[in-house]
């Protein structure tokens, strides 16, 4: 390693280097005995200065790149990137986290977003029907990708985001890939993120961009970038990140894993046809969001209310439902959400003693408790309406059904939402948990407060990510003393959002770029996906259930009472009851991440590999009518078995060497299942 005259370590076939956009170097100073650069950057529109550090620091298995930057009394912002010049060379490859293989044509999905996340439901759409696989390495290409969504800016709020987008990554990493070894650089999950893009560049250069934050001699700002070796395959970089960041991936409840299965997200209560749901693989219910009062007050201080169906419930009728379910060998998670309020609020405010009792109306209830936790647009922002979002400058962002958007940084909403989890703990012992809706919300910014770490806009402002990271700090403490489960409906697909989730139910895994991302993001943990209601799922059944078994995503199945999701229907439960002891095999799996696992050698088709309760499974889709695989050595067991739709048992043959056992097979609907018992 050496530092060169620009500053840059040079590092064998690539350099490392960071800059502060639109400023110029006027000072620096290089230890090459520190492995460190020191650098006065002065920005060329407004003259603010700080001071950029830069150094190396090498461990047993990797590489640490850390930066600091120290700003003096003058708030302000620009890009902070870190650029990585690789040599690259015929062969070289490249691979991200990302949402698609980005080498396929970007198209726009042809929905109305907005309608999708306020729950239309959408016929046959090229964000259905078009699923690539993200697991392959390409070669260097020119693309901007974002970090998790799009950047808020008021010009360009993207409010009502939906995950349809194929220029995202969900883990701030990317691996190069040579015929002998890889390189992965990993920024730490651990660091304070707030909006981040990386732009690659067919001639080698990656880019990365940390966005907002805000350089001032009183926010202290630090970054590490691990450079780690491997074998030559994607997967050595994702071993060590779900290593090294276990706590993002892992649940500490223990039987987490277990909690899994076919989902639904279904207010029915009657008619429970027991045995045709466990046919077909069912085992989790979200229980849609129609019990509570109105959107956030999920248990009033009451023994009964009016729900939001105009019927009436209670507590006991909640812990009986999931007593009944559980009791029936079924799960239940309750609706969950820390940024939505209210139903039909009047605005503005009107004023409310401190000592009526007013849970009933949500808009007395937000002026009483919480009125500071209220976001309110920008006054720049670009006004939108449509399918019951609403955003006008200087006031409340409303969303479904007239609620509003709150900010779940204000300690007043805090102690409301850990009082609720409190609530379910207590008087719900039944509940396996909750699942938590619109974490869309978070990428926004709070313009009334100031968290001392943002800068959006030209001004101090505060991030909604800090108030996620603290409610999520205390409903764990909360729901997993009580070995109860968090699972997160992440429409960011960024992993810093995942510390204290148990597990993923993501309502867009019917379009590919959401299945992908959260598939990846949940490599070791349960994750079930969304299935809607149209055309394509009809047709397309073995398609879509077996996409979902690659990537490792249990499909919601089709359960009388789905809210915008999949309906009963004769052909489509036939398929799921085919596919269920397929389905009952992913209970606990997690991905294998070993570089030379395996591969098919003979046919073609996509495999895919996950260490499962019962051993491991080799799911491989799009096959040709005979394949051949070849596993390493350490997965070999002589006890393997072929399940192909239908549960059948097929025909295999299996030859062992030194190194690799060879397995020959046929698939039925281009698919097959290898079960590996150990």
């Amino acid at each position: 390693m050496m530092i060169n005259q620009q500053g840059a370590f040079v590092m064998g076939s690539y350099t490392v280097q960071s800059m502060l956009k639109e400023c110029d170097v006027k000072e620096r100073a290089i230890d090459e005995t520190l492995q460190k650069v020191t650098s006065v950057c002065v920005h060329q529109k407004t003259g603010n200065r700080c001071v950029l550090v830069e150094q190396l620091k090498d461990t047993q298995d990797h590489t640490t790149y850390h930066i600091e930057i120290l700003g003096e009394e003058i708030a302000w912002t620009t890009p902070i990137q870190t650029k990585i010049r690789y040599n690259v060379q015929e062969n070289t490859r490249f691979w991200t986290a990302w949402a698609d293989e980005p080498y396929v044509k970007e198209q726009e999905a042809k929905v109305d977003t907005a309608a999708m996340v306020n729950g239309d439901n959408v016929e046959d759409t090229d964000a259905v029907s078009n699923w690539n696989d993200p697991l392959v390495e390409v070669p260097f290409l020119n693309r901007l990708f974002y970090y998790g969504a799009p950047y808020y800016t008021p010009e360009d709020h993207h409010i009502g985001y939906v995950p349809f987008r194929k220029d995202i990554y969900c883990i701030s990493m990317c691996s190069v890939i040579e015929a002998d070894h890889g390189l992965s650089f990993i920024n730490d999950v651990n660091d304070r993120c707030l909006d981040e893009t990386m732009e690659v560049k067919a001639s080698g250069d990656i880019i990365f961009s940390r966005i907002h934050h805000r350089i001032c001699s009183s926010n202290s700002l630090a970054f590490n970038m691990h450079i780690v070796k491997h074998e030559n395959s994607w997967r050595g970089g994702m071993r060590w990140v779900t290593q090294q960041f276990s706590d993002y991936f892992n649940s500490p409840v223990q039987h987490a894993g277990d909690i899994v299965g076919c989902g639904a997200y279904s207010s029915n209560e009657n008619n429970l046809d027991v045995d045709k749901m466990q046919k077909m693989g069912f085992k989790v219910n979200w229980k849609a969001s129609f019990d509570f009062p109105y959107l956030g007050m999920y248990i009033p201080d009451a023994e009964k209310w009016i729900g939001f169906k105009q019927q009436e419930t209670g507590v006991d009728n909640l812990q009986n439902y999931s007593k009944s379910m559980q009791e029936n060998g079924f799960y239940v998670l309750n609706y969950f959400n820390v940024t939505e309020f209210g139903h039909q609020v009047q605005y503005p405010f009107q004023e409310v003693s401190p000592e009526e009792i007013c849970w009933d109306d949500s808009s007395k209830y937000i002026s009483q408790n919480f009125k500071e936790a209220v976001l309110y647009a920008h006054k720049e922002d670009v006004p939108f309406e449509k399918s019951g979002i609403k955003v006008k400058p200087n006031a409340p962002i409303y969303t479904w059904r007239d609620a509003i958007v709150l900010d779940p940084t204000d300690e007043s909403y805090q102690s409301f939402l850990l009082k609720q989890a409190r609530k379910h703990v207590d008087l719900l012992p039944a509940s396996s948990g909750i699942a938590i809706d619109r974490m869309d919300w978070l990428r926004l910014y709070n313009f009334n407060k100031d968290d001392g770490m943002s800068f959006v806009n030209g001004q101090k402002t505060s991030s909604l990510y800090f108030g996620w990271h603290q409610v999520m700090e205390g409903l764990a403490a909360i729901f997993h003393e009580k070995g109860k489960v968090i699972y997160c409906n992440n429409h960011l697909k960024r992993l810093d959002l995942l510390k204290n989730a148990d597990g993923l139910f993501d309502e867009f895994t019917y379009a590919g770029p959401s299945l992908n991302t959260t598939a990846i993001l949940g490599a070791n943990m349960a994750v079930i996906g969304w299935v809607s209601d149209n055309r394509y799922a009809r047709e397309k059944t073995d398609d879509l259930i077996q996409r979902f078994l690659y990537m490792g995503v249990l499909p919601v199945a089709p359960i009388e009472g789905n809210d915008h999701s999949l309906r009963p229907h004769k052909g489509i439960e036939e398929k799921y009851m085919d596919y269920a002891p397929m389905f009952g095999l992913m209970v606990q799996k997690s991905w294998v991440f070993q570089g030379d696992y395996g591969k098919i050698v003979t046919g073609h088709g996509k495999m895919n590999m996950f260490k499962v309760a019962t051993g491991y499974v080799v799911m491989i889709i799009q096959g040709s009518e005979d394949i051949e695989v070849v596993l390493k050595d350490s997965f070999y067991d002589p006890d393997i078995e072929a399940i192909m739709p239908g549960g059948v048992k097929g025909q295999l043959s299996v030859e062992k060497d030194e190194e690799y056992f060879r397995v020959k097979t046929k698939t039925q609907r281009g698919c097959v299942m290898l079960h590996i018992k150990k």
